[in-house]
């Protein structure tokens, strides 16, 4: 896998950069997370600060066009949608963030109703 950067610009009102970039391979299309691990190794920045937005194919073609933000730090993180966070990793991790938000929103909806059953 060869990952060729196409464009970055640098957008400083939301404290990131944007990358649009071409990855060649040779055999079956690399999954998103191999893809998004070796992008972050040529940029050289962690991978936590990494969204992978979207990887684009055309029919039988050895490469695809791919675009990818990298924060400057996890608060500038805010504005990317929750999905985009789940994408590319194992079933086990989706489940149990997925989990994990319905009990804090359970819990939230319990709380609003025991401060309208004290009044």
């Amino acid at each position: 896998m060869e990952i060729t950067i196409d464009k970055m610009d640098d957008n400083k009102l939301l404290k990131r950069k944007e990358c649009f970039f071409t990855v060649s391979f040779e055999a079956a299309t690399p999954p998103r997370g191999a893809v998004k691990k070796e992008l972050c190794s040529k940029l050289g920045v962690d991978e936590e600060l990494a969204v992978l937005d979207y990887i684009r194919q055309g029919f039988g073609q050895s490469s695809v066009k791919c675009y990818a933000k990298v924060y400057d730090s996890k608060e500038g993180m805010g504005v990317e949608l929750d999905y985009k966070f789940q994408r590319g990793k194992p079933k086990a991790e989706k489940e149990a963030a997925k989990a994990q938000k319905k009990a804090a929103k359970e819990a939230a909806k319990r709380e609003k109703k025991n401060k309208t059953n004290v009044k």
